[in-house]
């Protein structure tokens, strides 16, 4: 079965390397597989949803480092041979299907669906809400330097401003110090655990790798986490020690990683961020904007609506 999905998501137009067992089995407490089958029991689509208990109900959110699933289907669904009613039509009972298949004691459902999932009007008639979110991917050129040329003034000077302090970066086979330094200077709680089994089952796999920035002295600075699925390098997770965060090394990084990309690989995806500061940073590297979709739906009664709001806003109470 596992090695019937994994193929099924490889071949899919939609495949993303969050979809794989191996991937999903790591990041979700616990997940299920939503299947469409033709009346002879060939697949036509595959939806992953993540599952999460929390007192008497399940919830569907997005595990840590998976920015998106998607509805993922076959090959020739929505061939250039298929008329677009008909695509739109088997679409719509696959998404209809699908909806209805869902675990009735999930409760809340939010669910960030990728860029290649445009036709998504049966949540929207089911009563869920639809809002979009933001991604920024980056093209990548045969002449890498024509990318640093489209790069912001900004982002040129800090990577030459690293470089002038003596920054050089080199790939690592280990994680650990850079999970360290995660540890240390960003303030949200990550799953350094979580994120080193990705790197034990990824790295098996040739799918991951890992950028340090050190000075002359080996004094680390920062460092990056990437995937490679396909034709792409997904940014997954990078750090930066607060004392040298205005020295330029994660541009340098980031630089690094592109300048030195592998042949076939396209596009640089930096996973995207609502927050301002986040975007400015992605933007200067000349990357574009890329719509997903997050799918929201609460089912909760009344009453447990009104008992999850105050738990969430004992959460924000400061005791004396």
């Amino acid at each position: 079965m596992e090695d019937q999905w994994n193929h099924f998501v490889d071949h899919s137009p939609q495949a993303v390397i969050y979809a794989y067992t191996w991937y999903l089995d790591i990041v979700c407490e616990r997940w299920i597989a939503i299947i469409s089958l033709t009346s002879e029991g060939e697949w036509l689509a595959v939806m992953p949803i993540p599952i999460y208990k929390k007192f008497i109900f399940s919830r569907c959110y997005m595990p840590l480092l998976c920015q998106h699933l998607a509805i993922f289907y076959a090959a020739q669904i929505g061939h250039s041979s298929c008329k677009k009613e008909k695509e739109l039509a088997l679409k719509k009972r696959i998404l209809t299907n699908s909806i209805e298949m869902m675990p009735a004691n999930i409760k809340i459902f939010k669910y960030n669906i990728s860029a290649q999932n445009l036709y998504l009007l049966p949540f929207f008639w089911k009563n869920y809400r639809l809002a979009i979110k933001y991604s920024y991917h980056l093209s990548i050129e045969k002449d890498k330097q024509v990318n640093f040329q489209l790069f912001s003034h900004k982002t040129r000077t800090c990577i030459n401003k690293a470089l002038k302090n003596g920054l050089v970066c080199k790939a690592t086979s280990s994680i650990d110090k850079i999970i360290e330094i995660g540890k240390r200077n960003i303030k949200v709680p990550f799953d350094g655990n979580k994120l080193q089994n990705i790197w034990e089952v990824l790295y098996a796999k040739q799918l991951i790798k890992a950028v340090e920035v050190t000075d002359e002295n080996g004094q680390l600075h920062s460092g990056i986490i990437y995937l490679k699925n396909q034709h792409r390098y997904i940014y997954l997770f990078g750090t930066v020690e607060e004392q040298f965060k205005d020295l330029g090394a994660m541009s340098l990084a980031i630089w690094h990683i592109i300048k030195n990309s592998e042949t076939g690989i396209k596009t640089h995806d930096f996973q995207g961020s609502m927050l301002e500061s986040i975007e400015k940073f992605y933007r200067g590297f000349g990357a574009s904007p890329v719509v997903y979709t997050q799918i929201y739906k609460n089912s909760l009664t009344l009453p447990l609506k009104m008992v999850r709001h105050l738990h969430k806003s004992l959460k924000f109470i400061k005791p004396f």
